[in-house]
């Protein structure tokens, strides 16, 4: 505190200049994950533009590094389709288009599918998909040494069929026990498809074994299962709120 260049900005220049950087490259990233929106006319879901915002500012606080521009836009890209998917299922889909998606990713085809799209807003959220999944695997295969796309379009095989569930017991108006519950809903809220495929970019190689080991998914289960329950608590909260207001 006695230092006399202290106050004269010897330290604190060189953090200003750091910052203002970072923020250059943010607004670029930011940018660049806008015009991605328009490119799959995905800015035309009413949602998807307030969600980047949301979903970008996540990445950056995950990966901060400035280093990790590739894990940023890839955890970025599939945060929204994540959310937008979880917006099919839960609020604007149809049963027919639920199926549809799922049968899609059953017969996964890195070139064009051999299945009907039954609806063109299906037909949009798919490209998007295939389209990031495929950019983020070709940007990991030099780190990875490997394809890792049969691992990332497990992971969303995976959701959209829990998901699935979740929309048939709404349906049918069943209530599920506890443990069918959470063991499901630890699966749709999305950490898999949005989480992993950016840990494939963060710069360290993980085998398959790395991957599909023990620890890593006691480690992935917890930490979805934590996300789960925060997120329906607050969910339950904003209910209460909206009961009480109304």
């Amino acid at each position: 505190f006695s230092c006399a260049k202290f106050g004269g900005g010897f330290f604190l220049k060189p953090a200003v200049d750091e910052y203002n950087a970072q923020q250059s490259l943010h607004l670029k990233e930011l940018e660049h994950l806008m015009q991605w929106l328009q490119e799959h006319k995905l800015d035309e879901m009413r949602v998807a533009k307030m969600k980047m915002n949301y979903c970008y500012f996540n990445s950056v606080t995950t990966f901060c590094d400035p280093s990790l521009a590739e894990a940023r836009i890839a955890f970025s890209k599939s945060t929204v389709l994540v959310s937008l998917i979880d917006d099919l299922f839960d609020i604007h889909g149809t049963r027919e288009e639920h199926l549809n998606i799922i049968h899609l990713f059953e017969r996964w085809d890195v070139d064009r599918p051999k299945v009907d799209f039954c609806s063109e807003k299906v037909e949009t959220l798919y490209w998007a998909i295939h389209s990031t999944l495929c950019e983020t695997v070709e940007k990991a295969f030099p780190t990875q040494g490997r394809s890792v796309m049969d691992h990332v379009v497990e992971l969303w095989l995976d959701i959209l069929k829990a998901m699935f569930k979740e929309a048939e017991w709404s349906r049918t108006n069943t209530v599920p026990a506890f443990d069918e519950y959470i063991t499901n809903a630890t699966l749709t809220i999305g950490l898999g498809p949005f989480l992993v495929p950016a840990l494939y970019l963060v710069g360290h190689r993980l085998s398959e074994d790395d991957v599909k080991g023990t620890q890593f998914c006691r480690l992935f289960n917890v930490t979805a299962l934590g996300c789960r329950l925060f997120n329906d608590i607050r969910g339950f909260e904003v209910n209460v709120i909206t009961n009480i207001t109304n």
